[in-house]
């Protein structure tokens, strides 16, 4: 039985490689778009609408809305840019992984622990 599952594993393994690059998902299909950010705890609900380097977030919880600004680390990783606070408190997000149209992604503040992961879906 052992045998078998770890042929399956190693069979299963060398066929993703195998894939086209064009089958492969990127990060970059999150950068623009409309996209629901949803999370349980932090409870968040809210929808994302982004453009390069801009994104507006309107939370659907709090009835809010605000426009960020975005500075690209890399293809997976951004900063979401705070006017008047300094670079050393802004966010960062990275992706840490993609399941079809949704990104799982971990936020992070300087000098807190603390780094949820929230899910993003990108509407059609």
């Amino acid at each position: 039985m052992k045998f078998s599952v770890l042929v399956f594993i190693i069979l299963g393994a060398a066929q993703m490689r195998c894939m086209p690059t064009s089958d492969h998902l990127t990060c970059s299909m999150f950068r623009n778009g409309k996209f629901i950010l949803v999370n349980a705890y932090p409870l968040m609900k809210g929808e994302l609408i982004r453009n390069g380097n801009t994104q507006v977030i309107k939370n659907l919880i709090k009835k809010t809305e605000s426009i960020e600004t975005i500075k690209w680390l890399s293809d997976c990783k951004y900063k979401i840019e705070e006017p008047g606070k300094p670079d050393s408190v802004w966010l960062t997000v990275e992706v840490v992984k993609i399941v079809g149209d949704t990104a799982y992604i971990k936020g992070s503040y300087p000098n807190i622990e603390y780094q949820p992961i929230l899910k993003i879906v990108k509407v059609k």
